[in-house]
């Protein structure tokens, strides 16, 4: 199984401090697939540094108390801002690595601006409160504080407040997974953000949509947002903020499969990061590079980039960042085959995410070492931590983690010789798979199709340079010799060739990246027959009525035809037709199995070479040849007798074809009708005949003789 994907986000959000200007901050933090906001007056530093930032802005409170002993007047004075500001700042400076007292002094501040009535002031300490909540996992209490704060903004009409409770409350829903009330939010801090002019915050409300839509596979609407927060950043905004612009629109190359302009983005954010001092999203960049080489099988070049943001986030005091550079470096550990080693890191990993009550992160830790255990053969240990995973992927309703939590317990199970929860889970690893293999197919096909759309646009710019670059050296060269003129005129063309020829390949790729994904479709079309059929054989095992069973399998037997259509279109490389000698020679095995009885043997002689038929014909033909040969083996032949089935096609004309179904059984009785009887199997044959240009005919001549005809699609449509 490979590992969870971990993702380098940046959400830039805000907490405003009730001085004469509002300070805006932001951080990004390495995560799972679920990004939570950090939020920081100060960037995270290491512990020993915070602890002078604390008793440096301890002793200034303190200062600030000897000279305004009764500082809290009945009307809201200049000192009491400052002291409420110092109290934020010092529940800002705690934040990162102590909840308890980050809320102790928000808390403070929260009592000291209801004392003054300073209702700024207070709005500032919910939104405080709401964002430490949030940090703590805490939603539910996160967003009470979140929308007291806001109601209070919007009561004293604090424009740049309300734009800030918006954006954080939309992180919150993020959080949920709740991406529409998270867009709702963000556009909603956006379009009053634009209203006040303030472009900073323009930005980050850019760069926050920009995430939401990447998470949701819309990269076309990812770009545009990093981009136009880029763009923003760069006129009005510190390294820190422009780098973080580059690392987003980084992350969205390389889940688009673009590692070239990943690893462009990821190395320039970098280089602004180091240049600023910032160590914490410096870190969430080397983790990036680390990824995109991890992906593309360089697992030195990984590890060592994982190991330096390790390293630094250990610096810096950041547990959630120690986490999941042990989780990144398991996953390369895991690639390499060093499972014991992989282990170790993992359960660094997981007690980490615990400390800090990282649900997400516990979630796929649990999977991955139930994994990793798996692979050791310890099943014991790995289906407790599977277990484990599994409980908590379903609180998070991550689809994802559920998906990798059964397909690891079906094969556990397996090897425990459970058969029954085996299949239960297998079944469900499916079910869950399919509901998002849409998903993911369509979200790699729009990658595709913007890969394509960028790659014409970059070609058609680069003829039009290519245009005036030879104009300009063929007037240049006019003045000089005439020969010179025809020299540039065939490099051109040769240029505008090979310009075409690069179109022609990459086009090519596409197309091929394409069939894939169909032939994909295929495969799970057929597994998703295939755990249809299952059910039906495990509902058919509980039935006691044997007309009512008989039904049953030979509703199994029908899907089961559907599905090994599929399976030929998934296995060939042909994905618009099928070799029908082929099908059939797989059907008659499979119907042979559930209908042929010791003492009632059947040889089978298939006459059909060489023959392709199309997709939208096959289907009806190949339900036809089940219900044929099922008839065949339940009615035509004796116990001990040399039963025979013989099976022809014949070419009739351009599209035309007609073939035989042959037995020498005892056929059907002499009085029997068959273009009235109305039996559920001759009225699918007949009517299915009549789907495909054709007809069905029976007569008796040493057995039983069934002749359909039939047209292919081409054919049909001409008429």
């Amino acid at each position: 199984m490979v590992n969870q994907k971990k993702s380098c986000f940046g959400f830039r959000s805000g907490i405003f401090f009730v001085s004469l200007s509002d300070f805006n901050f932001q951080s990004m933090r390495k995560i799972f697939l679920i990004v939570k906001l950090t939020a920081l007056l100060f960037p995270l530093i290491s512990f020993s540094q915070n602890k002078k930032l604390v008793d440096s802005l301890q002793a200034e409170l303190k200062n600030f108390a000897a000279h305004h002993p009764h500082s809290i007047s009945s009307k809201p004075s200049l000192s009491d801002s400052t002291k409420i500001n110092l109290l934020l700042k010092l529940s800002s400076s705690y934040w990162t690595n102590n909840h308890d007292s980050a809320f102790y002094y928000a808390q403070q501040c929260l009592d000291l601006s209801e004392k003054a009535g300073y209702k700024k002031g207070i709005g500032s300490a919910y939104n405080c409160m709401g964002v430490i909540n949030m940090d703590k996992g805490n939603d539910q209490a996160a967003l009470q504080y979140l929308e007291k704060a806001l109601k209070i903004r919007e009561e004293i009409k604090d424009r740049k407040g309300i734009a800030s409770s918006y954006n954080n409350i939309a992180l919150v829903y993020y959080n949920q997974r709740n991406y529409t009330e998270a867009l709702k939010n963000h556009f909603a801090s956006l379009e009053l953000r634009k209203e006040i002019g303030d472009k900073s915050g323009v930005g980050d409300s850019y760069n926050n949509i920009g995430i939401i839509y990447q998470l949701q596979g819309n990269y076309a609407e990812a770009l545009k947002n990093h981009f136009a927060s880029l763009k923003i950043q760069t006129e009005v905004g510190t390294k820190e903020e422009i780098a973080l612009s580059y690392s987003n629109i980084g992350f969205v190359y390389a889940e688009m499969g673009n590692d070239a302009e990943a690893l462009n983005n990821y190395k320039h954010a970098l280089k602004l990061q180091e240049e600023a001092g910032d160590k914490n999203n410096a870190a969430s960049s080397y983790i990036g590079i680390g990824e995109v080489y991890r992906r593309q099988g360089k697992h030195t070049e990984a590890l060592k980039n994982c190991l330096v943001a390790l390293k630094i986030y250990t610096e810096i005091g950041n547990k959630n960042g120690v986490a999941d550079c042990n989780f990144k470096i398991g996953d390369i550990l895991i690639a390499q085959g060093n499972y014991a080693q992989a282990l170790k890191n993992n359960l660094i990993a997981l007690a980490q995410y615990r400390k800090v009550n990282d649900k997400d992160g516990i979630a796929i830790s649990e999977i991955t070492i139930g994994n990793i255990y798996k692979k050791q053969n310890n099943l014991r240990e790995a289906l407790k931590h599977e277990t484990n995973g599994l409980a908590l992927a379903k609180q998070l309703k991550s689809k994802e983690y559920i998906k990798r939590a059964y397909e690891n317990l079906a094969e556990i199970y397996a090897g425990l010789q459970n058969y029954e929860l085996a299949y239960r889970d297998e079944v469900l690893y499916k079910l869950v798979y399919d509901s998002l293999f849409n998903k993911e197919n369509e979200r790699k096909l729009t990658a595709m199709q913007m890969k394509y759309e960028f790659d014409k646009r970059e070609d058609v710019a680069k003829v039009e340079r290519d245009k005036n670059d030879a104009v300009n050296a063929g007037l240049i060269l006019k003045q000089t010799v005439m020969k010179n003129v025809f020299i540039v005129g065939f490099i051109f063309i040769f240029l505008l060739a090979a310009i075409l020829f690069s179109r022609f390949r990459i086009k090519r790729k596409l197309l091929g990246e394409k069939e894939m994904l169909l032939k994909e479709v295929h495969h799970r079309v057929k597994n998703n027959l295939q755990v249809i059929s299952s059910l039906l054989e495990l509902q058919s095992a509980e039935i006691a009525d044997e007309k009512a069973k008989a039904a049953m399998i030979e509703g199994q037997n029908r899907i089961r035809s559907i599905a090994l259509i599929h399976h030929r279109l998934y296995q060939d490389e042909n994905l618009a037709a099928i070799e029908l000698g082929g099908f059939i020679n797989e059907l008659l095995p499979q119907v042979a199995g559930v209908f042929e009885q010791a003492n009632k043997k059947v040889k089978l002689q298939v006459n059909i070479n060489d023959c392709y038929i199309d997709i939208d014909t096959m289907v009806p033909l190949g339900l036809i040849a089940n219900e044929i040969i099922t008839n065949a083996f339940k009615y035509a032949f004796e116990k001990g007798s040399d039963n025979r089935l013989v099976i022809d096609l014949q070419k009739t004309g351009k599209g035309n074809f007609m073939i035989t179904f042959k037995d020498n059984g005892k056929g059907l009785p002499k009085d029997f009708d068959f273009s009235q009887n109305k039996s559920l199997g001759l009225r699918l044959i007949r009517k299915l005949s009549k789907q495909i240009g054709g007809s069905a005919t029976y007569y008796f001549d040493k057995g039983a003789v069934f002749e359909i005809k039939f047209k292919d699609t081409e054919t049909r449509k001409g008429e």
